[in-house]
């Protein structure tokens, strides 16, 4: 039946051992197992999750840190407590200093991502060293208060005085709005 004798017998000998062999592969693929999709997906899920709850540890342990170190600078209470301690404080420092503070105008309260933002505009009068070291003064981390701006205009050219205007933050964590006056008279329905 294979016979490699003659050059036609080995070309259909050659053609039929080609076909046995391809039927047996085709029949060996057939009833061979595959492995399972299902098993590499579920371990390559479970190291994905795995690693996507450790960053997620990660943040919140980055978080808590964060928020702790930020927490001496924040102030507590309602924006109406904090004016007259950032008064007082502003008051004491400016006496330190030699300086008259000529305006103290708290602004409106505003929210900025979870903390309650005070903006405080200060107008003291002075000689220069004074109101510069009276700025730096400001941004003592035990006065909870950050320096926004700062605008220093001579208020007399023949000496050294200077009228300083400085916009001064709070910051308020957890505060909540007082009502306004108008709000308290309004009918809830």
């Amino acid at each position: 039946m294979i016979s490699f004798r003659t050059r036609n017998e080995s070309i259909a000998s050659a053609v039929s051992i080609c076909a046995i062999l391809m039927l047996i592969g085709t029949a060996a693929w057939y009833w061979m197992p595959l492995p399972s999709v299902q098993g590499f997906q579920s371990r390559s899920y479970s190291k994905q999750l795995a690693s996507a709850n450790n960053s997620t540890t990660d943040v919140q342990n980055e978080r808590v840190k964060l928020e702790s170190d930020i927490l001496p600078f924040l102030w507590e209470g309602l924006p109406d407590k904090v004016a007259p301690a950032a008064l007082a404080k502003v008051n004491d420092l400016a006496k330190q200093r030699a300086l008259k503070v000529v305006a103290f105008r708290p602004q409106k309260p505003s929210e900025v991502k979870g903390l309650t933002q005070v903006v405080f505009g200060v107008t003291v009068d002075g000689s220069f060293p004074n109101t510069v070291q009276f700025i730096k003064d400001l941004e003592q981390p035990g006065l909870k208060l950050a320096v926004s701006t700062v605008q220093i205009a001579s208020a007399d050219q023949a000496s050294d005085r200077v009228t300083g205007t400085v916009n001064i933050v709070a910051y308020i964590k957890g505060a909540t709005k007082p009502v306004s006056r108008g709000d308290k008279n309004v009918k809830k329905s």
